[in-house]
């Protein structure tokens, strides 16, 4: 086994190895920090008798990681890093894309700076032991643990994210989590960026928020999208002043019944677009409180929902440009009033109302037609659809519309 070793050794052009130790299945590599790529001959180790790694890296200061541990053949069961207490590097993309180990371990373990994507897409792993990871240092978690599909539990007791700006994806697509432990215990109040932060968490039934301070992000853009379990979600003391993009925020939560947004400040909301796209179970909500003034795109917002009702009657659209789809398959919508609507900018309506099939009437009669550059299919499918009010019923290439009066007064 040690000329094996050696051999990878000479044939990788590294020689900082100082030790190798077989005993009971474990590879104890001792690595110099003074190298480029100080771990690259490990690509070329063949591990089908091995179940550990234990890593110990020496030095002030390392080089940047870029796949630490890039085994991809082998049969690694565990992995256990040693790092000294004057580590500081980032350890970005540290794991990622390693398929074949199915847990980690850290022990002592508090250099990384940045832990952008450090586990993404290990799709096997099944195991994080992160008690004794300290990241009191890091700014940027961004898809820190995007695509863990197997990962089943995940605590985040010890985390320390109060230097943290970038959230973005730092959960999503974790397929298996039932739930997230400690989650309401992180800091998040220097976050910037939210966006996809739990999307396709398909298997959350719950997310704890009660400890979130949003107060200076900036993007929840699909925050929530796709965490098809979730029953419920409080958002209710979420600071959203600075907040521009809600767009699929809450897209494709189909078992929420209810969502409290009275407090939310969207002063800042530039897109609206599919913020509630297939929330089926979804049967009123009070948007009162929204500030639309700045909003320019609104298409899907309640395409495939469930509402019953929707006042929208205090909306600002002075700026809006585009809301196709806007109304799309509202399957339990009867009525709907766009009287007040401002078009002036409005260009795209495509598809407006269409397959919204218990529609009886709709108030449109500030639209003006002749300015609008996409106009298609807008009563498609709405094949009970009795009344619609408009000055002058200038419906010209709408496409397919079923029969219907035309009210002008």
């Amino acid at each position: 086994m040690t000329y094996f070793l050696l051999s990878l050794f000479l044939i990788s052009t590294i020689s900082c190895l100082t030790s190798a130790n077989v005993e009971k299945n474990i590879i104890s590599i001792r690595v110099q920090s003074k190298l480029n790529m100080p771990t690259i001959y490990i690509h070329n180790i063949s591990t089908p008798y091995f179940s550990q790694i234990i890593m110990y890296f020496d030095g002030e200061k390392m080089a940047q990681f870029d796949r630490v541990l890039p085994v991809s053949d082998g049969k690694i069961h565990q992995v256990l890093l040693l790092f000294p207490k004057n580590f500081r590097d980032s350890c970005e993309k540290m794991f990622f894309e390693i398929k074949t180990v199915n847990e980690l371990k850290f022990t002592n373990f508090d250099g990384c700076t940045n832990t952008n994507a450090m586990f993404q897409n290990m799709y096997n792993l099944t195991k994080l032991n992160l008690d004794q990871f300290y990241t009191g240092f890091v700014t940027n978690m961004e898809m820190m643990f995007n695509g863990l599909k197997s990962l089943t539990s995940l605590n985040l007791k010890n985390f320390d994210t109060s230097r943290v700006t970038n959230m973005n994806s730092m959960f999503a697509t974790c397929s298996s989590l039932p739930k997230i432990d400690n989650l309401n215990k992180l800091d998040t109040s220097q976050v910037i960026n939210m966006r996809y932060l739990f999307y396709e968490c398909t298997s959350l039934t719950s997310i704890d928020l009660s400890g979130f301070n949003t107060q200076n992000v900036v993007l929840m853009s699909s925050m929530f999208s796709n965490c098809i379990s979730l029953t419920s979600l409080d958002v209710s003391k979420f600071d959203t002043r600075n907040v521009e993009y809600m767009n699929s925020m809450f897209k494709s939560n189909k078992l929420i019944t209810s969502l409290d947004l009275t407090s939310f400040n969207t002063h800042n909301v530039k897109s609206t677009e599919s913020m509630f796209y297939n929330c089926k179970a979804l049967e009123k909500i009070d948007l009162s409180q929204f500030d639309t003034s700045n909003v320019e795109r609104m298409d899907g917002m309640f395409f495939y929902s469930g509402l019953t009702s929707i006042d929208l009657s205090h909306f600002n659209t002075s700026k809006l440009t585009s809301m196709n789809n806007m109304f799309y398959s509202m399957f339990n919508l009867t009525n709907i009033d766009l009287s007040f609507f401002n078009t002036e900018k409005l260009e795209n309506i495509g598809e407006l109302f269409a397959y919204s099939y218990n529609l009886i009437s709709i108030d449109i009669r500030s639209f003006d037609f002749n300015k609008l550059k996409y106009k298609l299919r807008i009563f498609t499918g709405c094949t009970r659809l009795k009344y619609v009010r408009h000055p002058n019923c200038d419906f010209k290439y709408i496409g397919p519309a079923p029969n219907f009066t035309c009210v002008t007064d």
